[in-house]
């Protein structure tokens, strides 16, 4: 069996000064380490390394909770969008193996491009698109 690093879940605090940087603090081994970024994504690498340095854990294992401090009543608003994206990309991600399913399905008919299109509700361009998908994952494309 495959041995695999057990990951580890800090949370890192946040808060924007006047001047517009990030400052925050994660505790790594029972210590406080301050930190500092211009933006949030930065921050999240410099937290990472920082703990990384500090605890000698490979970055893949490292989870990070970052907690910027910008109101309760929009950092839940945050999380809903957050949520709301992740299930609209798995609809998206739904609707297009479907999609490919039946546009597969109707082409085996012998139905045209443009008619296959017509009913899903798509541009003929789309149908093609999907037909060279497949070409190219069976060896047959470019």
């Amino acid at each position: 069996a495959e041995l695999t690093s057990p990951v580890s879940t800090y949370r890192v605090t946040a808060t924007r000064t006047p001047s517009r940087l990030w400052v925050g603090t994660v505790a790594v081994a029972g210590r406080e380490y301050a930190l500092s970024g211009r933006w949030l994504a930065q921050f999240e690498d410099i937290a990472r390394c920082r703990i990384c340095g500090v605890t000698g854990e490979d970055p893949a294992d490292v989870v990070l909770v970052i907690e910027p401090d910008v109101g309760a009543g929009l950092l839940s608003d945050v999380a809903r969008v957050r949520e709301l994206g992740a299930v609209a990309e798995a609809a998206r991600l739904a609707w297009r193996a479907a999609e490919r399913d039946v546009a597969v399905r109707l082409r085996a008919l012998g139905l045209a491009q443009r008619d296959a299109a017509y009913l899903l509700g798509v541009r003929p361009a789309r149908i093609s698109d999907i037909e060279k998908e497949i070409a190219k994952e069976n060896g047959q494309g470019r």
